[in-house]
């Protein structure tokens, strides 16, 4: 074996499982005296600590490897169209837009109200300049999307079944 493998070998098993048997053995030797019981928990928790240092530095060295297949994958994906772990490619890649969006805002359809109760035939003031709109409206400016979610609890409300 190398000198750097038994190195490792040495930081991984032995000192943590050797620190372990020490405190063991003094705390057998000593038998349940106060220089016993403080030597096991002095060697027992320093081998402890030192087996989880070499838990948590081998589970941090394990990320870069996934860091590093995870950039591989990722210029595969870029290269080919899909997934190396993709056993079946698109047929066909999908185009790109012909046409760029329209400019503008995007506009949500905003919530839909079901039929409310129809009004009773009877004259209506005809739209034009003079009519003022109904401030109650979902329509109506200045209504936001809080005012139609009002109107769909009231008419749920009055329509329930009884």
């Amino acid at each position: 074996m190398a000198l750097p493998r038994l190195i490792i070998l040495f930081w991984r098993r032995y000192l943590p499982w050797s620190l372990c048997v020490i405190g063991t053995v003094l705390l057998i030797i000593d038998g349940a005296g106060v220089f016993g019981v403080d030597a096991f928990a002095a060697f027992v928790g320093a081998g402890l600590s030192v087996a989880l240092i070499n838990v948590l530095w081998r589970m941090g060295v394990s990320g870069n490897v996934d860091r590093d297949d995870e950039e591989e994958a990722r210029r595969y994906l870029a290269e080919h169209g899909h997934w190396p772990a993709d056993r079946s490619p698109r047929a066909t890649p999908t185009p790109p837009s012909a046409s760029p969006p329209p400019p503008g805002p995007a506009r949500s359809p905003g919530p839909t109200l079901p039929p409310g109760p129809t009004a009773p035939p009877g004259p209506t003031a005809p739209p034009g300049p003079t009519s003022e709109p109904d401030p109650a409206s979902p329509h109506a400016p200045g209504s936001s999307a809080r005012d139609g979610a009002k109107a769909r609890r009231e008419w749920e409300r009055q329509h329930r079944p009884r």
